[in-house]
């Protein structure tokens, strides 16, 4: 650990003192403002110290992981390497959301210590609730990063690696029940629930309940793409777009086979003219992608 220095005339303060020697005699408050400025440095070396410090008599860790409800399978977290997580293509777990920034946030292992540091996000990166700049992690630990949660979980040699029923693997706005996830449609568009399915290549149907109307909409996904569209009594490729652009109300998507395709046209296409025609309706243009954050 790099040595304390006084904050007012930078000289070196020895281990197990409390106060700046060369400032110690001058009899005002620069004693008293040294003297906390070391006992908070002291205090959070220590603290980080605890954090890594594994437990007495702990079991082997065979491997650290990052799972969620959303992502398709565990992210291994190997030691010395480092995994990025945000809103652009190029991350390792990516989010495809307003709500993140483009690079968000990474977790890091080194030595056998994982931590995550923001990369400085517009929304911030939180564990357990609490924002966070740098983070020593612990087994279940959960990081948020937009309306997201990655669960930090460390297996024991011997155990079986978990899935995405890990313990706290759930969000307020996305909660994980059977492998099914839910949320409001105020905190994530359907377009943004569509993505994700699409990154994570899912199969099944997200049933869409607008806020007003008790209408109901249903999209069927086969390996990430849409296939097929239900919507009082109108199927096909015309009730995609309909779909897309709910703006209120809750979705929920079950995993499960789909039997039926009507839809041919790409799902990155139709969700390009969903986008066009919300920008039509209020007099913006049809540029898509998020802010630069």
């Amino acid at each position: 650990m790099e040595p304390m220095r006084c904050p007012i005339c930078q000289a070196e303060i020895p281990e197990g003192e409390l106060e700046c020697q060369a400032c110690a005699g001058a009899g005002d408050a620069t004693v008293a403002f040294s003297r906390s400025h070391v006992l908070a440095r002291r205090a959070e070396a220590a603290a980080t110290a605890a954090q890594a410090a594994p437990a007495a008599g702990a079991r082997k860790i065979a491997r650290r992981v990052l799972v969620s409800p959303i992502i398709r399978r565990p992210v291994d977290i190997e030691d010395g390497a480092f995994i990025t997580i945000g809103r652009e293509k190029t991350n390792d777990v990516v989010f495809p959301s307003a709500h993140v920034s483009r690079v968000h946030a990474e977790v890091r292992c080194k030595g056998g210590v994982v931590t995550v540091s923001d990369l400085g996000s517009k929304n911030g990166t939180l564990v357990n609730g609490t924002r966070v700049l740098n983070r020593v992690l612990r087994d279940c630990d959960r990081i948020t990063v937009g309306f997201f949660d990655l669960v930090y979980r460390e297996v024991p040699e011997g155990e079986k690696s978990p899935g995405s029923d890990a313990p706290g693997a759930e969000t307020a706005e996305l909660v994980s029940e059977d492998e099914v996830f839910y949320g409001d449609l105020t905190r994530l568009s359907v377009v943004e629930v569509a993505q994700l399915l699409g990154q994570n290549r899912k199969t099944g149907t997200l049933t869409i309940a607008e806020a007003t109307g008790g209408s109901r909409r249903r999209l069927h996904f086969v390996e990430g793409a849409i296939v097929h569209a239900e919507w009082d009594g109108t199927d096909g490729e015309g009730a995609v777009v309909p779909a897309l652009r709910v703006r209120e109300g809750k979705f929920s998507f079950r995993p499960g086979m789909v039997s039926r395709v009507s839809v041919t046209t790409s799902t990155e296409r139709l969700i390009f003219e969903a986008a066009r025609a919300t920008a039509a309706e209020s007099g913006g243009t049809a540029a898509g992608g998020a802010g630069k954050a």
